[in-house]
């Protein structure tokens, strides 16, 4: 039951906290990044979840997903737009470094739930380093990837000037 109540507040402050997320601009920025991570964090989940690897025996919607898609597609994309807007201007230096502020918390509150809660189990050799590194990885793919889009964006835009079709 308290695992239920953990799951329910956990969905509350998620859902809560979009309409802050999504003030600051570029709005179109963070919704990429929203569901971007949301993609990657489900595709990566549901790989660690069929290699047996980490169950989540207590979950939201348990006879349709094996995931947690609370964290998966709610809080862990909403972490992921706030690092990428704090980041936005940032060094490649700067932005490894604020990596930790977001992963490392995550790590820690993960590990608890795994020793205190049935919400996470880790399973054949799964532990708080390997969830770490999963999590600082993805919030720097998913950083890669907007650099990516930015890269592209402006290089389409500029070759549409040139041309004169903006």
């Amino acid at each position: 039951m308290r695992e239920i109540k953990i799951l329910r507040s956990m969905s509350i402050i998620g859902l809560g906290s979009l309409p802050f997320l999504f003030k600051k601009q570029p709005v179109k920025d963070w919704v990429l990044v929203f569901f971007i991570k949301g993609f990657y964090s489900g595709f990566i989940d549901s790989f660690v979840v069929s290699k047996k690897k980490v169950t989540y025996p207590v979950r939201a919607f348990p006879k349709v997903f094996d995931i947690h898609i609370i964290f998966d597609l709610l809080l862990f994309p909403i972490a992921c737009v706030l690092y990428n807007q704090m980041t936005y201007r940032s060094s490649i230096k700067k932005i490894i470094s604020k990596v930790f502020i977001f992963s490392i918390p995550i790590s820690m509150v993960e590990y608890w739930a795994e020793k205190n809660t049935r919400l996470i189990k880790y399973h054949k050799g799964w532990n708080i380093f390997y969830s770490s590194l999963t999590l600082t990885i993805s919030f720097l793919l998913v950083r890669a990837t907007m650099g990516l889009i930015r890269k592209y964006d402006k290089t389409t835009i500029e070759r549409y000037k040139a041309k004169g079709v903006i």
